[in-house]
């Protein structure tokens, strides 16, 4: 049975990987300083409707290490497979500035954060294509997928 999770795991992991065909097309076209007029919330978590998003901003500042907990929490709570989440590597955070000037801490998953720190240096406008999860204290809450960097 083992096997078989770790089986299952392995190919969702590989079948959603960037190297075989991210669908970007399925990220509709948002806008991070509308993000950000969200009214924040005084305690909590605040869900939304999942929503995936595509997004243009610069990196304001190199990746640094979170705590995910909340984000794999709710998650689970939003329906994703609990197994499949709690074996995500997501320990990462990424500082995007908007076009307004509006800095944001976006979590980002590990294996697109190292690829990013490899092609994408701080200043750099890019292209992120994310999942809106929650609202809390800070805003909201996006979990980075895949990028593209600008020509």
């Amino acid at each position: 049975m083992k096997f078989l999770s770790t089986l299952i795991v392995t190919f969702l992991f590989v079948s959603l990987s960037s190297a075989y065909g991210f669908d970007f097309d399925k990220y509709k076209p948002g806008d991070l300083d509308q993000l950000l007029a969200t009214p924040k919330i005084k305690s909590g978590v605040k869900m939304v409707v999942p929503q995936k998003l595509h997004l243009r901003a610069m990196i304001a500042s190199p990746l640094q290490n979170c705590n995910t907990d909340i984000l794999k929490r709710t998650m689970i709570m939003q329906g994703s497979n609990k197994e499949v989440v709690e074996k995500m590597a997501l320990t990462k955070c990424l500082k995007l500035r908007s076009a307004k000037g509006a800095t944001h801490l976006l979590y980002i998953e590990d294996i697109i954060a190292d690829r990013l720190t490899r092609e994408v240096k701080p200043g750099q406008v890019v292209d992120v294509f994310c999942e809106y999860l929650f609202i809390n204290t800070a805003g909201p809450t996006l979990l980075i997928h895949e990028f593209k960097t600008m020509k």
